[in-house]
């Protein structure tokens, strides 16, 4: 009877697991002068309460 080979059992190697959490605020900014105003408006206005905002998406 020939020998019983030895197996090795390969653990794949599992896909790194990255999660990334955003916390999501729409907010209304108004000015009469430009939108860029009512933007800046919008976030200084959310800067006072909230921490570590790191971006903005405009919406229009």
């Amino acid at each position: 009877m020939p020998p019983a080979k030895d197996y090795v059992r390969r653990r794949r190697p599992s896909p790194r697991i990255t999660s990334e959490t955003a916390k999501v605020i729409k907010l209304v900014g108004t000015s009469t002068d430009s939108w860029e105003d009512a933007a800046q408006s919008a976030l200084d206005d959310a800067d006072e309460t909230l921490e570590g905002i790191t971006g903005i998406e405009i919406e229009s």
